[in-house]
């Protein structure tokens, strides 16, 4: 600048003695130098405006990288926390199977509640035994002995069932109980999901105004 400066009173030395011819050459350098310093302006400005443009993507990156530790924290304490529930679950309805197999082995059998076709069956028998009929007697107590037999296998049959029928009746409520919870577990991670999505668009739409704002200024300098 000193210099232009200095250059352009020499020129209008030259111009006050006359001197034209020097003074055009003055001139012609005075624009060269004008040039140049133009364009070292307008390099700079560039840089400075490339500088900004690049300080605002670092700037959005910290804060998307931020958003995502964050938010990828969140999920994982919840995925955590429902696979603490779900185990807990388990384990509470294993103890409850558990016990219900510890009491039905422990349940002492009860008398057995024969038919009173059998009943009668057996007091012919011993009517016949106590009046010394034994052959009739043993052929009484054959046909007493094979019903007794299919009436306990029916008898140790349907206590069978009704255990099976229980245990059945226990194993679905325990799937129904850890579908429930797992369905409220799906609805809990949808809602983090949802609501990431909301915070990362309004990051997003931040990001995009300050950028707009920011070429609209770099297009008027």
């Amino acid at each position: 600048d000193e210099y232009i400066k200095i250059l352009a009173e020499y020129r209008r030395c030259c111009e006050r003695r006359g001197n034209y011819k020097e003074a055009e050459l003055v001139q012609h350098v005075l624009k060269q130098l004008r040039l140049e310093e133009e364009n070292r302006h307008v390099s700079a400005l560039t840089q400075q405006q490339e500088n900004e443009r690049q300080g605002l993507e670092e700037a959005h990156m910290l804060e998307f990288q931020n958003f995502n530790r964050i938010w990828n924290e969140k999920i994982d304490t919840f995925e955590e926390h429902q696979l603490d529930c779900e185990a807990a679950m388990l384990e509470r309805h294993s103890m409850e199977l558990a016990e219900f197999h510890a009491e039905m082995s422990s349940e002492a059998p009860k008398r057995p509640k024969f038919s009173k076709e059998l009943l009668n069956i057996r007091k012919v028998q011993d009517t016949l035994a106590r009046s010394k009929s034994y052959s009739d007697a043993h052929k009484v107590k054959l046909k007493a002995d094979k019903m007794e037999a299919m009436e306990l296998e029916k008898i140790n049959r349907d206590r069978a069932e009704k255990y099976s029928k229980q245990e059945a009746k226990i194993l679905a409520r325990h799937r129904s109980e850890l579908m429930a919870m797992r369905k409220r577990m799906e609805r809990g991670k949808a809602e983090l999901e949802r609501a990431r999505k909301k915070e990362l668009e309004m990051l997003l739409q931040r990001y995009h105004n300050v950028k707009r704002g920011l070429q609209g200024q770099q297009n008027i300098i």
